[in-house]
């Protein structure tokens, strides 16, 4: 598994925080923000291991 850099590290763990509170905010149950965040973190890792961007992924921070 590569490691991603710092910076990519941080955004990610950013974008994954932010939907996790918009997610619990809008009550959904605690299993499904769980899985979402873990599928969107996972998404996020592969999209940035074959080059694209997180913001390519998610639009503007």
């Amino acid at each position: 598994m590569t490691r991603l850099d710092d910076t990519t590290e941080k955004t990610i763990n950013r974008v994954v925080l932010d939907c996790e509170v918009f997610w619990i905010l809008r009550n959904i149950p605690r299993t499904q923000v769980d899985e979402m965040k873990a599928e969107l973190e996972q998404h996020l890792r592969e999209a940035v291991r074959d080059g694209k961007t997180v913001t390519d992924v998610v639009g503007a921070l």
